[in-house]
Parts: C-alpha cells; sequence; structure tokens
C-alpha cells in the first residue's frame, strides 16, 4: 500500500466515521422528539377543565368584599381582613401607611404631602405596623 492509497483509506474511514455518527445524532433526535410528543399536549388541545386549573385569577380588587379609602383623592378598595384592620388604625398613621403602600409615595414625599418631617412619618410608618399586625393577630384569635 503506497502512502496516498492509505491517506485516501484514512479519508474513506473518516468520512464513514462522519456520516455514521451525522447519522445516529439525527436518530437520537428524532427518538427524543418523538418521545417528547407522545407526552406533550397542546394548550389549544386540552380540555376546559385542564386550561383553568393551569392559572388563577387575581380578585383582590373584583371582590363587592373589602373596604375603600381615599388616597390622594382617588378610592383604594382593600380586600378583608387587612381593610378592616386598617380601619382600626388612628387616621394618621393609616394615611401614612395608605401613601406609602398604595400611592407608592417615599418617606420624604409622605412628609411633604402631610407636612411632616420623613422621621415622623418613618414614626408613624413603624407605629402604624406594630399596630396593624396586633390588630390582625386579634381579628384572627377572634375568629377561630
Amino acid at each position: 500500500m503506497t502512502m496516498d492509497e492509505f491517506f485516501c483509506y484514512q479519508e474513506q474511514t473518516f468520512d464513514s466515521f462522519s456520516k455514521r455518527v451525522i447519522k445516529n445524532i439525527g436518530i437520537d433526535l428524532h427518538n427524543k422528539q418523538k418521545a417528547l410528543a407522545d407526552i406533550e399536549v397542546a394548550f389549544s388541545a386540552l380540555p376546559k377543565r385542564e386550561m383553568d386549573s393551569l392559572f388563577t385569577e387575581d380578585t383582590y380588587l373584583l371582590g363587592s368584599e373589602g373596604t375603600t379609602f381615599l388616597v390622594l383623592g382617588t378610592p383604594v378598595t382593600i380586600s378583608d381582613p387587612l381593610g378592616q384592620a386598617l380601619y382600626f388604625l388612628p387616621p394618621q398613621r393609616r394615611e401614612v401607611l395608605l401613601l406609602f403602600y398604595f400611592a407608592g409615595k417615599s418617606e420624604p414625599q409622605i412628609g411633604h404631602i402631610l407636612n411632616i418631617t420623613a422621621a415622623a412619618v418613618n414614626y408613624r410608618k413603624k407605629k402604624a405596623l406594630d399596630t396593624l399586625r396586633d390588630i390582625l393577630e386579634a381579628m384572627e384569635s377572634h375568629e377561630t
């Protein structure tokens, strides 16, 4: 065997090997796709009952139950029991919580709106959250 024949033989062997590898990879991919097709189902093919079980709907503001507060002139309905608990807070503290959590205002902005310092806003917010926690715990223990 001459060197040219040997190199030709090596090229043919490598070519044959490469073709087998590519063919086997194609077969593997086909088998994987077939296996996935057996277990996967398109959303459009699901029955309505199963489709409904795949999501939930946020009814936070949709329900008629809740307490409505005015926050910067905009009515905000907060679902119970949180809405009820907020109702029992002193008005100054409730106003700070509503502005902070439901109007998205910062402490300095709330201080400017209420004409108080940011430190006073921070104090009212902390006290309001402590009181709110106590009210919610009392409401929870009262229900059980």
